[in-house]
C-alpha cells in the first residue's frame, strides 16, 4: 500500500483582530495553514510528522483524513493506492485517532471492542469475534479486558491503555492506513515508548501505513520511526528516512550535538523564536535557508522519484480497485442491524452504570418532584374560593416540570453517545438517523413508565376529575412534555459542543415558550399579535388548552 501526498497547499480564512471589535465586519487575511507539502508514505511503515504547536501537524493529518471542510481551500494531490482519497475512501480504507479518547466509561474494554465489531460486521456482512482477540493480544489489552474504560467519575483503565482501545477500535476495521494525532500526548514516558513501539511492530506486522504526529519525542523513540518528517510553519523541511536524517542535517551544517536528542534539536532548529525581533528574523532566514536546502537535496529528489513509481505502479492496477470496495450504501437489513446493535450498546451503557444515577435519573426524576407537590397541595377540594387557583396551579406544575426534568435526562445521558458518535460516523459505521432510533426506543419505556407513575401520584393523589378515560389524557400529555424537552435539549447539543451553554439554552427557550404559550401568565387574547401567532406553534398553548379543559369541563364546585 502506498500514500501520496504531493503539492498539497491549504488556506484559511481569518479574521484580524479581537471579535468585540468591528464583529462581523472585521477585515480578513488569507492564512496559508500547509505550503506545497509533498510526502510518500509505505506500508510497513512507522512515520512520525513533528514540529512545534502551529506547525500544521493536525492540520496534515485532518486534511488526508478529509475533514477539512472547505475543500475549495485544499489544492494538491492525495491518492491512497492510486485512488484520490476522497471521504468514502478513506472510510472505507483508513482509520484515525484523534486526541481525545471517545469511548464509554460503563462498559468494558471488551464490550467496547465487541460492539464496535458489530457495528462493523452489519456493513460488512460478517462477524469475527477472534479479530477481537488477536487486537486485544497485539495491543496488549488482554490483562484488562474485563476492565471499565472509566471516567471522571467512574474508575477505570489508564491513559495508556485508554489510547491503546482507540487505536484497537480502529484496527477492528482492518484499515490499509491509520492515521494518529499525537497519540503520546498525556502519557508519562514510559507508557509513550511502549505505545510508539506498538505501532511500530503492527505496521510490519499487519502491513499497514501508519502516520502518527508527535510533539516532544523522547530519545528513545527515534529509533522506532521507520520515516521522519518535520514541519515548521506549514512548510517541509525534511521527510525521508530516519537512517539519514542526521547525516543530511550533518551536510547542511545542522549537526546534532553528541548527547542531544536529534528530534528534538532538529525541531527546535526549524522553530521560529519570537522573543526578540532580532530572533525573529534570524530563526525565519534559518527556516528560509532549511526550506531551500531541503527542496535542492537528494531527499526530496528520492521522495519525489518514489511517488512518480508509486503512480506508474498504482496505475497498472486501477481497472481492479473498484471491485474490491467495500460498500457504501446500506440495505434495510444493515440499516436494521445497526439500530439493534446501538440500542444493545445503549442499554448496557445504562444498565451497567455503578452508581446507578443515569437509572435513577429515567425513573425517579419525574415522580421525585410529584412528592413535593402532593407535600404542598395536598387532597383539592371543590371549595369555589380556592379550587380553581389550586387546579391551574397544579396544571401549570405538569406542563412546566417535565420538560425539565427532560432537559436533565438529556444532558446526562446524551453528550457521551454525541461525541461517539461524531467519531463513529466519521467512519461511516451508523448514521444519525441510526442512532437517533436507537436513543429514542431506548428512552421511550422509560418515559411512559416515569409519566405514568407521576400521573398516579399527582391525578389521584390531588383529586382531579376522576374518569379513566381524562387520567390518560392527563397522562399523554405528560409524556409529550418530557418527551418535548429531551428532544430540544439534543437539538441544542447537536449545535453547541458544550453541555452547560446547551442546557442553559434549552432551559431559557423551554422557559420562554411556556410563557409566551401556556396562558398561565398572561391571557392569550392580551398578547400583542407576533407573540399570539407565535403561540400556535408551540406545545404549551395545546398541552394547557388540554389539561385545562380536560380538567374543568363539566367540574361541579361547592358555591
Amino acid at each position: 500500500h502506498t500514500l501520496v501526498v504531493e503539492g498539497v497547499n491549504y488556506t484559511v480564512e481569518e479574521k484580524i483582530g479581537s471579535w468585540w471589535k468591528g464583529c462581523c465586519f472585521r477585515p480578513t487575511r488569507t492564512k496559508q495553514v500547509l505550503k506545497d507539502i509533498t510526502a510518500h508514505f509505505k506500508s510497513q511503515q512507522l512515520t512520525g510528522i513533528l514540529g512545534n504547536s502551529g506547525s500544521g501537524k493536525s492540520s496534515l493529518l485532518d486534511l488526508i483524513a478529509g475533514r477539512i471542510k472547505d475543500s475549495r481551500r485544499v489544492h494538491g494531490t492525495l491518492e491512497l493506492d492510486g485512488e484520490p482519497l476522497v471521504g468514502r475512501t478513506f472510510q472505507s480504507k483508513a482509520g484515525y485517532v484523534i486526541q481525545m479518547d471517545r469511548l464509554l466509561a460503563n462498559l468494558t474494554v471488551y464490550e467496547t471492542l465487541i460492539f464496535s465489531a458489530l457495528l462493523q460486521a452489519a456493513n460488512e456482512g460478517h462477524f469475527n469475534r477472534a479479530e477481537v482477540k488477536w487486537v486485544m493480544s497485539d495491543l496488549s489489552l488482554t490483562h484488562v479486558q474485563n476492565v471499565l474504560i472509566g471516567g471522571a467519575i467512574v474508575r477505570g483503565i489508564s491513559g495508556g491503555e485508554r489510547r491503546r482501545v482507540s487505536i484497537a477500535v480502529q484496527l477492528l476495521q482492518d484499515p490499509d492506513l491509520l492515521l494518529l494525532d499525537e497519540p503520546t500526548t498525556g502519557l508519562d514516558s514510559f507508557t509513550a515508548h511502549h505505545l510508539v513501539s506498538t505501532l511500530n511492530n503492527l505496521a510490519e506486522k499487519r502491513n499497514k501505513i501508519i502516520v502518527m504526529s508527535i510533539h516532544q519525542p523522547r530519545s528513545d523513540i527515534f529509533s522506532l520511526f521507520d520515516q521522519i518528517g518535520i514541519l515548521s510553519q506549514g512548510e517541509m523541511i525534511y521527510f525521508g528516512s530516519r537512517e539519514l536524517m542526521v547525516p543530511y542535517f550533518t551536510d547542511i551544517d545542522f549537526p546534532c550535538p553528541t548527547y542531544a536528542n536529534p528530534l528534538d534539536y532538529f525541531v527546535d532548529i526549524a522553530s521560529i523564536d519570537r522573543r526578540t525581533n532580532k530572533r525573529e528574523l534570524e530563526s525565519c532566514e534559518r527556516l528560509t535557508q532549511l526550506r531551500e536546502q531541503y527542496l535542492h537535496s537528494t531527499v526530496f529528489a528520492s521522495t519525489t522519484n518514489h511517488i512518480a513509481v508509486a503512480k506508474t505502479s498504482n496505475s497498472e492496477f486501477s481497472s481492479h480497485k473498484n471491485a474490491n470496495n467495500k460498500k457504501t450504501s446500506l440495505t434495510t437489513k444493515e440499516s436494521f442491524l445497526r439500530f439493534f446493535w446501538l440500542l444493545r450498546i445503549l442499554l448496557t451503557y445504562d444498565l451497567k452504570d455503578k452508581s446507578g444515577f443515569n437509572f435513577f435519573m429515567r425513573i425517579m426524576n419525574l415522580p421525585l418532584f410529584a412528592v413535593f407537590i402532593l407535600i404542598f397541595t395536598g387532597k383539592l377540594n371543590k371549595n369555589y374560593d380556592t379550587a380553581i387557583q389550586d387546579r391551574t396551579g397544579v396544571i401549570y406544575q405538569s406542563i412546566s416540570v417535565p420538560p425539565m426534568c427532560g432537559v436533565l435526562q438529556a444532558i446526562t445521558y446524551f453528550p457521551s453517545m454525541r461525541n461517539l458518535y461524531f467519531r463513529e460516523s466519521r467512519e461511516g459505521q451508523y448514521s444519525s438517523q441510526n442512532l437517533l432510533s436507537a436513543y429514542f426506543t431506548l428512552i421511550t419505556p422509560f418515559t411512559v413508565i416515569q409519566a405514568l407513575v407521576y400521573t398516579c401520584m399527582v391525578y389521584w393523589g390531588c383529586g382531579l376529575y376522576p374518569s379513566g378515560e381524562r387520567f390518560a389524557v392527563f397522562w399523554g400529555v405528560v409524556i409529550a412534555q418530557q418527551l418535548l424537552g429531551e428532544i430540544l435539549t439534543m437539538a441544542c447539543l447537536g449545535v453547541f459542543h458544550s453541555p452547560p451553554l446547551a442546557q442553559a439554552t434549552a432551559t431559557i427557550s423551554i422557559s420562554i415558550f411556556l410563557l409566551i404559550g401556556s396562558g398561565f401568565l398572561r391571557s392569550q387574547d392580551n398578547l400583542p399579535d407576533f407573540l399570539n401567532w407565535m403561540s400556535y406553534a408551540l406545545n404549551f398553548k395545546w398541552s394547557s388548552e388540554i389539561l385545562n379543559a380536560n380538567e374543568f369541563h363539566n367540574l361541579k364546585f361547592d358555591c
